[in-house]
């Protein structure tokens, strides 16, 4: 099996594929042959004690014995699709643990882990670039440097769950399901810095009436700058300071990733930046439970693209013209 480079950052990743990554395939694809042969095994032992169970619901033959032999196949189709889908996941985090660090190697200064456990929340909080939720699902995990400036980067889902009293239904409510940055400029900002959504002039006032302690309830900064101030409304705790840190080409490139990779909310506080940029696709996804591990260039291809695209992203934020205050 060969490799095709299809960017510039792949060049030369061809000989590092066969020389290190094809033969941790070999061995993972057997472990990934075992895992499956092993669900279907459970599985088939599911189905079986379903058929048990609803055997036992016709034999008792009233409304409870009904009750069980309706019941029973919805409980064994729910345990199945979990059953399958943790299985699927081990197997990526197994399949992406074995080949990203050879990705992060050949790219240089990188790491990665599938799970995003440690990465702070607070900070996103605090800056409301996301909103209070009960659960927080974080995963592919990349940190480094890039540009001079270290940066982590994680994929969040961040999820809140209400029980409906008539008919004890639970509802889940998605708060967030993107990418959230964490960014070292190398440099403090002078105090908080947050750049909210626009949401015009009424919702502005809106929100900032109902920000008790939030950046909404920071004095306000405005900018002779049509497309910045058509994206983010600036709110900052030391305006004159805030207003001399948000250089014309800080702003620059604040809108063109906000109009080249999507809808995004950003502040500064102390020495980091951080960012949510909206990305319900998922981020360095590796592999499919469902297909033979040597099947991978393509989920490599776009694993290099990801990578790119957060490259791109940090240079924009550390061009000479920007670290200058």
């Amino acid at each position: 099996m060969s490799y095709t480079e299809k960017t510039p950052l792949e060049q030369g990743f061809a000989a590092v594929f066969e020389d290190k990554v094809l033969p941790k395939l070999h061995e993972v694809e057997l472990e990934r042959q075992a895992m499956v042969n092993e669900t279907r095994k459970k599985l088939a032992l599911l189905a079986a004690g379903c058929v048990v169970v609803m055997g036992l619901g016709w034999l008792i033959g009233d409304d409870f014995g009904f009750l069980i032999m309706g019941g029973a196949p919805v409980l064994a189709a729910f345990i199945g699709i979990r059953m399958r889908v943790d299985a699927g996941e081990r197997w990526k985090a197994r399949l992406a643990n074995s080949v990203m660090p050879h990705v992060c190697d050949h790219v240089g200064d990188m790491r990665f882990t599938a799970s995003g456990a440690g990465f702070p929340i607070k900070p996103f909080l605090d800056l409301r670039l996301v909103e209070r939720h009960q659960k927080a699902e974080l995963n592919s995990l990349l940190s480094g440097t890039h540009a001079g400036m270290g940066f982590s980067i994680v994929h969040a889902r961040l999820t809140s769950q209400r029980a409906n009293s008539n008919d004890d239904t639970t509802y889940t409510t998605q708060h967030f399901n993107g990418l959230l940055f964490r960014i070292d400029l190398g440099q403090p900002a002078p105090g908080r810095i947050a750049l909210m959504r626009d949401r015009g002039a009424a919702g502005n006032k809106l929100a900032e009436a109902f920000s008790s302690g939030g950046p909404r309830s920071l004095p306000k900064l405005d900018f002779d700058d049509a497309d910045f101030e058509e994206m983010f409304e600036t709110y900052a705790d030391e305006p004159d300071a805030a207003r001399d840190f948000m250089t014309d080409a800080r702003r620059a490139s604040l809108v063109k990733i906000g109009t080249e990779h999507g809808r995004l909310l950003a502040g500064f506080d102390g020495q980091y930046f951080y960012m949510a940029l909206e990305r319900p696709g998922g981020f360095i996804l590796i592999g499919n439970f469902r297909e033979a591990a040597d099947a991978l260039e393509y989920s490599l291809n776009r694993v290099f693209h990801d990578i790119a695209t957060v490259q791109e992203v940090i240079a924009d934020l550390a061009e000479p013209s920007n670290t200058a205050v």
